[in-house]
Parts: C-alpha cells; sequence; structure tokens
C-alpha cells in the first residue's frame, strides 16, 4: 500500500512537472543537467546587474523629464527607453534569477514565474526595439526637414507614439492568450527584425546626408551653422546608441527565430542563458552610454548631482549652526555663519 501511494506521488510530480504553462512552451525540465552551470552562472550575473538596472536607469528617467530642457524628442524617447530598461532590472532580471534558481534547485519551475518571466521579457524587448526605431527615424527627420522639423515633431507627439508602442507590443504580447501562440511570437519577432532592418536603412541614410553636407561645406568653404552642426553631432551619438543596443540584443533574436520559429535543434538549452543573460545585461549598460553620448543629459545629470550635494551640505550646515547655537558655551556667530556663506555661494554658482 506504501509502495502504491508513493508510486501514485511520483506519478503525479511527473505529470505536474510536464504539464504546460497556459500558452508557453514546453519546458524541458529532463535536460536541466546540460545547464546546471550555465543556469548558476547566468543568475549570479543577473543578480548583480538587475540593482545597477534599476538604479541607473530610474536617474536617467528623473533627470529626462523633470528637466524641462531635456524634453526634446531625442532626449524624450531616450527617457522612455530607460522606463523600459528600469522595468527589465525591477522585473525582469529578478524573474529570471529565480527561474534558473528553480530550475537548479527543484528541477521544476512555478507556472507564476515562468509567465512573468515570458511576458515580462516580451514586453519590454519589443517596446525598446520599437522605441530605438522611433529614435532612428526622429533623427533622420530632424536632418532632412530642417526648419519644418519643430513644427512637425513635438513632445506632445512623440509622447502619443510612445503610448501606441507600448500598447501594440500589450497587445500582440496578450493575445498569445487565445491560443495563437506560435503565430504571434512570429508576428512579434516579425515586428523586431523589421525594426532592426529600419534601423539600419535610416542610419545609412543619416551617414550619407553627413557625408554629403561635410563635402558640400569643404568644396564651397563655408562654415555650417551651428544648429546643424549639433543636429549632426546628435544623430551620430544617437547611432552608437542604436548599434551598442542591437548588438546586445541580436543574439538571444537569431537563438529565439532558430528555435522556435524555424524549429531549428539546440544542443544545450544554455544557448538561450547567454544570449538573455546579454541581452537583459544592455539595460544595466544603456544609462552609462546614453549619458556618455548625450551632452545634455551629461551636463543635466551633473548639475542635478552638484544641486543635490549643495542641499545636503546647507542641511548639514543649519543642523550645526541649530545645534551650536543650543551650546551656550559656542558663538556660532563667526565660524558657522561663514560656513554657510561660503556654501551658500558655492551652490548658487554652480
Amino acid at each position: 500500500m506504501n509502495a502504491s501511494n508513493l508510486s501514485n506521488a511520483v506519478f503525479s510530480e511527473e505529470k505536474l512537472r510536464n504539464d504546460t504553462c497556459f500558452f508557453l512552451p514546453q519546458a524541458a525540465f529532463d535536460k536541466i543537467h546540460q545547464r546546471y552551470n550555465s543556469n548558476l552562472v547566468t543568475a549570479i550575473i543577473n543578480m548583480v546587474f538587475a540593482p545597477v538596472a534599476v538604479t541607473a536607469n530610474s536617474i536617467l528617467a528623473c533627470v529626462v523629464f523633470r528637466n524641462a530642457s531635456l524634453r526634446k524628442p531625442s532626449t524624450f524617447l531616450l527617457g522612455c527607453l530607460a522606463v523600459c530598461d528600469f522595468l527589465v532590472g525591477l522585473l525582469v532580471q529578478p524573474s529570471y534569477v529565480a527561474f534558473r534558481f528553480f530550475e537548479n534547485l527543484k528541477q521544476f519551475v512555478p507556472c507564476s514565474v515562468r509567465m512573468m518571466y515570458s511576458t515580462g521579457f516580451y514586453v519590454c524587448y519589443g517596446v525598446s526595439f520599437m522605441t530605438l526605431s522611433a529614435i532612428s527615424c526622429e533623427r533622420y527627420v530632424a536632418l532632412t526637414l530642417h526648419l519644418r522639423y519643430k513644427e512637425l515633431v513635438t513632445t506632445r507627439r512623440v509622447l502619443a507614439l510612445v503610448v501606441l508602442i507600448w500598447a501594440i507590443d500589450l497587445l500582440l504580447t496578450g493575445l498569445q492568450w487565445a491560443g495563437i501562440n506560435k503565430i504571434v511570437r512570429g508576428i512579434l519577432l516579425a515586428l523586431w527584425c523589421s525594426c532592426i532592418l529600419i534601423s539600419i536603412i535610416v542610419h545609412c541614410g543619416i551617414i550619407r546626408i553627413v557625408r554629403r553636407h561635410q563635402k558640400l561645406i569643404k568644396e564651397q568653404q563655408q562654415a555650417s551653422s551651428t544648429r546643424y552642426r549639433r543636429q549632426t553631432k546628435l544623430a551620430m551619438n544617437i547611432a552608437y546608441i542604436v548599434a551598442i543596443y542591437f548588438l546586445f540584443n541580436i543574439p538571444v533574436l537569431c537563438v529565439t527565430i532558430y528555435h522556435q520559429i524555424g524549429s531549428g535543434a539546440l544542443e544545450s538549452y544554455a544557448f538561450y542563458n547567454w544570449s538573455e543573460t546579454i541581452a537583459l545585461c544592455n539595460s544595466s549598460i544603456n544609462p552609462f552610454v546614453c549619458c556618455w553620448k548625450s551632452r545634455d543629459i551629461r551636463k543635466t545629470l551633473i548639475k542635478t548631482f552638484r544641486k543635490g550635494l549643495c542641499n545636503v551640505e546647507l542641511r548639514a550646515e543649519e543642523e550645526s549652526a541649530t545645534s551650536g547655537a543650543g551650546n551656550k558655551s559656542k558663538d556660532p556667530a563667526t565660524g558657522n555663519r561663514d560656513d554657510r556663506k561660503y556654501v551658500t555661494q558655492y551652490c548658487h554658482a554652480t
């Protein structure tokens, strides 16, 4: 009787482990031994990079959205990209870590963890790709329309575009519940590949415009307008940001297309581990790349940090003055007052 109960329990557990989780593909838990080490290493990497992604992208997003000088279409789109990367660090990477630890320790992953990781990955990944294409197109329009650019490309319209991007991606991801999982994933992957293709074509056009402009200046020995030079430099800086982003994300796109759409056989699911980790870690690197290549963001960020430091110093001086005033044996009217005056002058100067 005990042997029968034990056999039934083992059978039930095995059946539970092999059951599909809603629309997600069948999990190959029987091959966990092939990716045990990669599960452990990539989980640790994501544990380290997730707090960096959350902190860096939250700072970048706050700086962009709270400063009126940065609410231009190009920097506004970079701020929206930072929000997406923030969600990767907040939701996707922690669920990835839980996913891999459950696999290694329990040889099974709860459906809730699988759903959180899969949904979060597809939503954030799709929004990032479409936002990057929008950034590329915005720079191309800025170089081709010149004076009409400010009239046609406004922050309000860019915000409407961002809302549309999120709506499209959420709708396509949600359609997987309709039982057409493979079709929807095929559409998503085709959309992401289209975004890459559009960005490549647009940036080739940008490079052609920049070279033609430089050649014209050299031949006619004319000085280029300051505004156009700034637009050209910003376009090339955006090209660096987009190129680095795609460089980190193309491996997982290729693995997913080959395995899920092309039905190709993978020798080991460790390919997913490493390609997904490379893509996820890009969310930690991207805000630093944006600060490096965007002079406006970098200057505003430095100014914001200085302002925060000044506020801390002024508060410390006020507390010191208050405590000094309560101490009758000391005269705060000399040193503390001079210190406050110096800090105040320094803060106004910065």
